[in-house]
Order: C-alpha cells, then structure tokens, then sequence
C-alpha cells in the first residue's frame, strides 16, 4: 500500500476535510479524494462518511486512524531525531573530563558555546585521564579532555588547548618556608601529600622527582586533585596541585604558596577524539568551536 494514501487518509481524519487536507499536503482536491477512494477499494470498506461536519470516520476508519496515527508519529519522531543528529543546533555531546581540564578550559569554553548553541544537550563524565581515555576507545564517550601525561596511540587525533602552572603548596604549619627558595632535593624530604599512582598529575610528580634522581613517599594518598588542598590545609603535608584548583584556597589564606629555585614544568591540557569512531555534525562543529580557541593539532 502507498505510503501516501495513508498520509492523505490521516490528513482527511485530521481535518475532517478533503480540502484542508489538499492545502495541507500542498496538493489538489480531487487528488485527495482518488487517494481515500483507491485505499478504500485496497481495504474493501468504507472509511468516512459525508455529514454536516464534514468527513468523519466510519468504525473502520475509526480503527485505521488509531493505528496510522501512532505509526506516523513514531515516523516523525525518527525524522526529528535523524534531523537532530545532522544539526549543529540541536543534540547531544558526551564528554570525558579530568578535573583540571573542566577548570583549566572546558567550563569557560562551554559557557561560550552553550550561549551560542542553547538547544545542545550534553552528558559529562569526570575522571582520570587514563579512565576518559578508556571511556573514549569504549565508544562511552564523543571527546576526551585530559592532561598531560597521558597515553598516546595512532588512533588517536589530539589537540593541544592550555599550558597551566603547578604549584607547591602547603598548610600554615610551613609557614616558616614561605619565604625561603627550596631546591627539589629539600622539597622531597618534606611530608608530602599525593595522588594514587594511576592519576597522572602522580606520574607528573613522581616523574619529576626521579628526573632529579630523587624519590618522594606520600604520607597521604588520595584519588581526587580536588582532596589535595583539603588534607594540605590541615597539615597533612605539602602538595603539588594546578594553581587553578587552589586559587581560592590562597586567596582566603587556607594554604601557602612554597617557592622552587626553578618553577616546575608546565603541563597542558589536550582534546582527544577517536579516528575509529564516526562523528556526528555536531561533534564536528564543537570541535571546530574548539579550533578557533587557538589551539594545535599534535
């Protein structure tokens, strides 16, 4: 059965008119009603009567009409969802983020975007950069934004956004180094406060206290960077933390800053996607936005 004789017969039962239904469907009277006819003549009854109101169902038609409805509104909402997924307006995102990444980028570039694009929906994972990169190849999540160290591999397209400082802090019991420049050998024999091993800003510290030949063992371990600042300010020992995370906390006097004869290297925050993967008009727009923040592809 045509496709569009049913769209006509659920036009004339919604109108209750062959001639609203024409105009509707951008067509002729008499085009309609040869359409309701060779339906009829295909199901073998009558589907409307003539009255006074106009056009209106038989019992058949009645029956027909529940059932054309529902299967052209599940039509129309497999257009809209098709239409969503092909617009750079409308849809959703699922995004893997470390911490640092949301503070250091991704919350002022997505408070731009999402005044640009208010309709766009999103879905936000937070973890490690090991564990959204997971997420990433798993097909969990579109985009991952991480920090550096992380693992590299072909699949993957990377792009470098930010450099942010880190910075050495610690609780009011250290007050008496705050004004004097520690070497990292005098900086390793004091209590450190540090992430698990599977945290990359840990492979950060670890990795700059071997580059020295030296070795740091926490008096601490947590698995939030968020935790540092907490357990610093209560004297647990000194910490290494992206200044974005602990601004406040200096700026209210909870921590101290601890200076370096040389300051530590920066580490930068990057956008992964997987070449594996397909990507959605959408996701191809916000990462084109993301482009335009004048970042590198590495």
């Amino acid at each position: 059965m045509n496709h569009e004789h049913y769209k006509t017969f659920l036009y004339v039962a919604r109108y209750q008119s062959a001639t609203k239904a024409a105009k509707e469907l951008y067509t002729s009277q008499p085009a309609v009603t040869r359409s309701i006819k060779i339906l009829e003549d295909e199901l073998g009854c009558h589907l409307f009567v003539r009255s006074k109101y106009g056009m209106e169902l038989t019992q058949e038609g009645e029956t027909l009409y529940e059932y054309i409805r529902s299967a052209f509104s599940l039509i129309e909402q497999g257009e809209a969802l098709i239409s969503k997924s092909t617009s750079v307006e409308e849809g959703q995102i699922t995004i893997g983020a470390t911490i640092t990444a949301l503070d250091e980028f991704l919350f002022p570039f997505m408070a731009e975007y999402h005044r640009a694009h208010p309709k766009v929906k999103y879905k936000l994972f937070t973890q490690s950069s090991n564990q959204t990169i997971q997420k990433l190849y798993s097909g969990l999540i579109d985009i991952a934004f991480v920090t550096t160290p992380y693992s590299r591999n072909d699949d993957q397209t990377t792009y470098e956004l930010k450099e942010f400082d880190n910075i050495v802090i610690a609780g009011k019991q250290f007050s008496y180094l705050k004004d004097k420049k520690l070497s990292l050998k005098e900086l390793s024999k004091l209590p450190f406060v540090l992430l698990n091993k599977r945290m990359q800003l840990r492979e950060y510290v670890d990795e700059l206290f071997k580059s020295h030949g030296l070795f740091v063992e926490p008096t601490v371990e947590i698995d939030a960077a968020h935790m540092i600042v907490q357990m610093v300010k209560h004297n647990y020992g000194v910490g290494i933390s992206p200044r974005s995370l602990v601004k406040q906390a200096l700026e209210n006097g909870d921590v101290i800053e601890l200076h370096l004869e040389a300051p530590l290297d920066k580490r930068k925050v990057v956008a992964i996607v997987n070449k594996t993967h397909p990507q959605s008009v959408l996701l191809k727009s916000f990462i084109d936005e993301i482009r335009k923040e004048k970042m590198r592809k590495i």
